[in-house]
């Protein structure tokens, strides 16, 4: 297992529903577990604007080649 760290920022072309400001970041923590065919994401972000915490889970598949 991994344990990440990460800033993620957006900028919206016509802005969000209920916040015309355009740029909005997010700030989060995760985890990473993997295998010879891919790898499992677990993550937790919090958004500075809105005040929102978000969860997201995914599959990534492996490189080709690796």
């Amino acid at each position: 297992a991994v344990l990440v760290g990460f800033v993620d920022g957006v900028r919206a072309w016509g802005g969000l529903p209920g916040n015309p400001r355009r740029v909005n970041v997010d700030i989060g923590s995760g985890v990473r577990f993997g295998s010879g065919s891919g790898t499992v994401r677990l993550d937790v972000g919090f958004g500075l604007r809105d005040q929102q915490w978000a969860i997201s889970a995914g599959w990534v598949n492996a490189w080709p080649g690796r």
